[in-house]
């Protein structure tokens, strides 16, 4: 459905998207195409009327502990009105989880699918009024599947209403293959052609263009091609698991942890021009903590009873090498931008607690970028204090979008600037590099800076000092922890 105030211009852009989504291709229209075969389906529902319900989740991917409910402790906006991006914390009670952690690691959050993303789903299935009826999934025995079996994250009991809220990735793109599989089950006769078209080897460029580039998802796909009307076993067997958000401890207090992160939003790609489509768990997160944002006082201030308290799903990851050095007197760089800097708050919490103790710490140098230092600085007050107290050596704050900063600076120009100096702790006092952030720009362009500084000490190309930081990769002197 269209914003009621869009422009004439917006609505036509998205009627033309949305035309050239669903309508055959005219350029496929006097070519012979060739759709996949359809895949055997491999999959039978056992209904058991309806139960409450299990609310227990499977074996978590990448999982170091259980499942654990905790409560939030408190939350706290760490961007000001008139930023791009709203960022907040979250910091949550883990006293009762028996859980130990080190800065650089990371917990997990279990959020469910919007509900009213759910009830479409519900709705094209002929199963809105089912979502309390219990269903278990079992291999057919007449399957031509080879090896199959019931994809982990739908084994055992499950009602309805669990298995499309917590279990399925229904915003995932589908593939070729689950493509192919709803074309079977779709009684139009001109959306079944195009859906055949979108996963022929002939259509490999419109499925590239209309649906993976607009990451349109499975959702998406019922919206577009309404007489699509597939069973609960297709999407069991296609749709992916909806998996749990990963995000890095901000502090280093064993009794707690906390992180941040933005409010995320994706382009809605069946309206690229207008709106966007709110990121799953972090408006989830957003709205759940709300009445804490907008207090004053963390709950440790509050009443003890916190009953009342939301409460999320989480369990603890495995650690990676994303972690400070055991001998703290090895220097350290860290770089990360917007909410990559958040890990190097526990990073320096640490580093202050051994200084704390009259123990020796290494240089510890931080690029840090934001778009304008006057609402979107995050962590300014603490990083100022780690600066005061020893725990921080050299802070540099690359601005990109202030008016009066010109030119625009990024971390890895900073990086740059800082070419001798970086080179000398990285190279002879054998410093570790930590990048955190995203992964699709911010990390190469840090990764193309430090192939210069690299290049300008061993008087080479950038190209030849690629190998260079292979090897500092390889030893675990520079490490990454970033995202998509």
């Amino acid at each position: 459905s269209s914003l009621p105030d869009e422009s004439a211009a917006t609505q036509s852009q998205d009627r033309s998207f949305r035309e050239r989504l669903c309508c055959p291709s005219t350029e496929l229209c006097d070519v012979s195409i060739h759709p996949p075969a359809c895949p055997a389906p491999f999959l039978q529902i056992d209904w058991h009327g309806e139960a409450e319900g299990s609310v227990e989740h499977v074996a978590m991917p990448f999982a170091n502990s259980p499942v654990m409910s905790v409560p939030v402790k408190s939350a706290r906006r760490l961007t000001r009105d008139g930023a791009l991006k709203t960022t907040f914390e979250v910091s949550l009670d883990i006293s009762t989880a028996g859980v130990t952690y080190e800065p650089g690691d990371s917990f997990s959050v279990i959020c469910p699918n919007r509900d009213e993303e759910v009830e479409a789903v519900a709705r094209r299935l002929g199963l809105a009024e089912k979502m309390a009826s219990c269903v278990q999934a079992s291999v057919r025995s007449d399957t031509t599947k080879k090896a199959a079996s019931v994809p982990v994250h739908c084994t055992g009991y499950r009602t309805i209403g669990f298995l499309l809220r917590h279990c399925l990735d229904i915003r995932a793109v589908p593939k070729k293959l689950f493509l192919r599989a709803l074309a079977e089950h779709t009684t139009d006769g001109k959306e079944k052609q195009r859906l055949l078209e979108l996963c022929s080897r002939e259509g490999a460029n419109e499925y590239q263009s209309y649906i993976r580039e607009a990451t349109i998802g499975f959702l998406d796909i019922l919206d577009a091609f309404p007489s699509c009307r597939p069973t609960l076993e297709c999407v069991l067997e296609h749709c992916p698991r909806l998996l749990p958000r990963p995000y890095s401890v901000a502090c280093y207090e064993q009794h707690q942890t906390s992180f941040a992160l933005n409010l995320a939003y994706i382009p809605d790609s069946l309206h690229p021009a207008i709106a966007q489509r709110p990121g799953l768990c972090s408006h989830w997160l957003y709205g759940l903590v709300q009445p804490l944002l907008n207090q004053a006082t963390s709950t440790d201030e509050c009443s003890e009873d916190r009953s009342d308290l939301p409460r999320l799903e989480v369990f603890y990851r495995k650690p990676n090498s994303f972690r400070l050095p055991e001998d703290m007197s090895r220097p350290i760089v860290m770089i990360g931008p917007g909410t990559g800097v958040a890990p190097f708050v526990g990073f320096l919490q640490k580093r202050q607690h051994v200084l704390d103790q009259k123990e020796p710490v290494g240089e510890a140098w931080l690029f840090y970028g934001c778009r304008d230092r006057n609402l979107d600085y995050l962590y300014q007050s603490e990083l100022d204090a780690f600066v005061a107290n020893g725990s921080l050596s050299r802070l540099f704050v690359a601005v990109s979008r202030e008016e009066d900063t010109i030119p625009k600076s990024y971390v890895q120009d900073e990086i740059r600037r800082n070419s001798a100096a970086i080179s000398r702790l990285v190279m002879e006092d054998n410093a570790v590099v930590y990048v955190c952030g995203d992964a699709k720009n911010m990390a190469k362009d840090v990764e193309a800076a430090f192939c210069s500084v690299l290049a300008e000490r061993a008087g080479c190309s950038e190209a030849e000092a690629r190998p260079i930081l292979a090897e500092l990769r390889k030893d675990r002197r520079y490490r990454e922890d970033v995202w998509t």
